[in-house]
């Protein structure tokens, strides 16, 4: 799901858009993209 981020911030494109990209559903991107963001962030906070 690396990819699925890429293209979400460096392209801008939305989770639809990827979708259709990766050739997965929505539900997939959804979750895999949060479960990246939480890991990022919790990952920031313990840097701190």
């Amino acid at each position: 799901m690396q990819r699925g981020i890429l293209l979400s911030k460096k392209e801008g494109l939305t989770y639809t858009e990827i979708t259709k990209y990766l050739n997965v559903s929505v539900k997939t991107v959804e979750s895999q993209l949060g479960i990246a963001f939480f890991l990022l962030f919790e990952k920031e906070l313990l840097l701190k």
